[in-house]
């Protein structure tokens, strides 16, 4: 059950509260990417870290800087795709590499995510 929050704060963070016009510019925008980071990746971050990591402010920390950096380097550095096909596979990928590095830190951390 918690496996499944965790992927909802995301995807509603991530993706359905993102503005269009931030989600289309972030990949050349350094601004556009920092507003996003700070406004949709650190909402959920926040949430999952004092949710589960509940006593280890080191951890807590820790957890949360590796997923927010790397979520900033995957959306800088993924292209954009140059067609509609490109486009959704590029975004498949990038969702794909968000949820392995949430899922594998908070794993790291031996946080029972309780997955079924």
């Amino acid at each position: 059950m918690t496996a499944s929050i965790i992927i909802v704060f995301h995807f509603l963070l991530d993706w359905i509260a993102q503005p269009r016009h931030i989600a289309e510019s972030k990949k050349d925008d350094f601004k556009a990417l920092m507003i996003h980071l700070f406004c949709n990746v650190c909402v959920y971050l926040a949430i999952i870290s004092f949710w589960l990591f509940q006593g280890s402010l080191n951890d807590m920390i820790t957890f949360f800087a590796i997923n927010f950096i790397s979520h900033g380097l995957i959306d800088w550095y993924l292209p954009k795709g140059r067609n509609m096909a490109e486009m959704i596979s590029w975004t498949a990928i990038d969702q794909i590499l968000h949820l392995a590095i949430l899922f594998g830190t908070l794993d790291y951390f031996g946080i029972n995510l309780n997955y079924f």
